[in-house]
């Protein structure tokens, strides 16, 4: 398997698990909404956060996040592409964490990026309930967590490409939920 496939893999077993619990709530006869953009006041990049799912029970909006299976956790894995190592423990698509060699910062860099992966603007195609978009990114020092959401594997193949053109080597991710 290529790293190509594992983001594909990864991608593809937490999107089963997100369909799957928005077509239970819909057939519990909740109004549900996938993928609502919020404006939060810190704690993520640019202060965009955007929830899996917002149901509407008796007159009142709730918020619902995914809590992934076993099943969709995959690694441990290493993958070497045009002298760029990535290293993954265990991580499911939701939380990921790049952990970034000391004095390494995207800084500008990650704006384009994150401007393309969670555009609060993108609607769902005709009759699909997702975006394609990130949900959320945190950055803690040298770490950049990311919660791909419904994103395609593109995205995470395309950040690795930006933490690579900052002069990576090699890279380590894991995960920001365990």
């Amino acid at each position: 398997m290529d790293l190509d496939q594992f983001l594909v893999e990864l991608q593809s077993a937490y999107l089963a698990e997100f369909v799957a619990v928005y077509s239970a709530e819909l057939q519990s006869g909740d109004n549900i909404g996938s993928e609502i953009a919020l404006e939060v006041a810190s704690g993520v990049y640019r202060n965009l956060y955007v929830a899996d799912f917002v149901v509407q029970q008796n007159g009142s909006p709730s918020i619902i996040e995914l809590a992934p299976t076993d099943g969709t956790v995959f690694g441990p894995a290493e993958f070497e592409e045009r002298d760029f190592t990535v290293h993954f423990d265990a991580v499911s698509w939701d939380a990921i964490m790049f952990q970034l060699p000391d004095g390494v910062l995207l800084d500008d860099a990650l704006e384009p990026w994150f401007v393309r992966w969670l555009d609060v603007n993108r609607e769902p195609e005709s009759g699909a309930i997702t975006t394609g978009i990130i949900h959320s990114v945190v950055i803690d020092g040298d770490a950049i967590s990311v919660d791909f959401g419904t994103a395609p594997a593109i995205a995470a193949k395309e950040l690795l490409a930006l933490i690579r053109d900052h002069g990576v080597q090699t890279v380590q991710v894991t995960s920001s939920r365990y």
